[in-house]
């Protein structure tokens, strides 16, 4: 089964980037490539997911669940 997941726009990944504190943005950028391309390889699906996950965390102020 191919978990199937829609690539993330560089500006979605950035402005997530630019709410999270430095250290985990560091961490989150090395993903960066494989949140905002190829859209086939489910491993890059995989990592996406993740950090769709992470950016939500973030948003609700939760930023050890995010790390």
């Amino acid at each position: 089964m191919t978990l199937h997941l829609r690539t993330m726009p560089l500006r979605e990944f950035d402005d997530a980037q630019r709410r999270m504190p430095p250290s985990l943005a560091a961490r989150t950028q090395h993903m960066r490539a494989c949140a905002t391309r190829a859209a086939r390889c489910g491993a890059c699906a995989v990592a996406r997911r993740l950090l769709w996950l992470c950016f939500a965390a973030v948003r609700q102020g939760d930023d050890g669940i995010a790390a």
